[in-house]
């Protein structure tokens, strides 16, 4: 669990960034034709507020 502090919130918006700076794509590593850019796999995320 990651707890976001309130003051990152602001007209109760969140905005959440990834930075990859080391991604690359299937192709460079040389174990598909995939050219895209990947540099994560989310299979889920689960936001809440805290009352």
């Amino acid at each position: 669990m990651i707890k976001i502090p309130k003051n990152y919130i602001t007209n109760n918006l969140l905005e959440i960034m990834f930075e990859l700076p080391n991604a690359v794509s299937p192709m460079e590593l040389n174990v598909s034709n995939d050219k895209r850019t990947l540099g994560i796999a989310v299979q889920s995320i689960s936001l809440s507020e805290k009352n």
